[in-house]
């Protein structure tokens, strides 16, 4: 999956270290993940199993996920919700939010998108502004995205192939029931039941 404005393994480790924590970081593309080590907890973070486009990709990286949990242990993968996300994919500009940062400045994001109906695959462009503490514009980067829109009858074949059971399906991040019609996400608990 996509690096997000330049981030690397390294820079995570010393924002670990920075913290007094410490982990091992490993960089992968997630469809050939083999850390020939089995885990309690696998989470695909930030929606980004929609950025695997094809069905195929999906798979692989939903079976080297299972690879990587022991039986009986679970894998956390939020998505969007099809029906809500597909109306913000209208090219309308959108601002997402303004975030100060740490040298009194602000941090400006917005973007648009466009859907392509046939495959559910989201375009989007997104914009970010940095501005300094006397409000002038210091510099401004944009960052291509391409994502999925998965249908959640899709995504349960899918990990029923890969060998997990779906044991909760939440529509927020504060385990809020899933309302098709209405949940911004579909927050998916998998569990590893069997060997595909």
């Amino acid at each position: 999956m996509r690096g997000r404005l330049g981030g690397d393994a390294g820079t995570l480790e010393e924002r670990l270290r920075a913290r007094g924590l410490a982990a091992r970081v490993v960089r992968v593309d997630v469809r050939y993940l083999d850390l020939r080590e089995e885990f309690e907890l696998a989470l695909i973070p930030f929606h980004s199993f929609s950025e695997l486009i094809s069905p195929h990709d999906r798979e692989l990286a939903l079976r080297a996920t299972h690879r990587c949990l022991k039986e009986g242990r679970r894998l956390i993968c939020p998505l969007h919700n099809p029906a809500i996300r597909a109306r913000s994919a209208d090219g309308a500009l959108r601002l997402n939010g303004s975030f100060p940062t740490a040298d009194g400045g602000l941090l400006v994001v917005s973007g648009f998108e466009t859907l392509d109906e046939c495959s559910g695959v989201v375009d989007r462009v997104q914009l970010y502004e940095f501005f300094d503490a006397s409000s002038n514009l210091r510099a401004k980067r944009v960052l291509p995205m391409r994502f999925a829109l998965i249908e959640k009858s899709g995504f349960a074949e899918l990990v029923n192939a890969a060998g997990f059971v779906p044991v909760a399906l939440y529509g927020t991040y504060n385990r809020g029931e899933y309302l098709e019609d209405s949940s911004p996400f579909m927050i998916w608990v998998l569990e590893k039941v069997r060997s595909p």
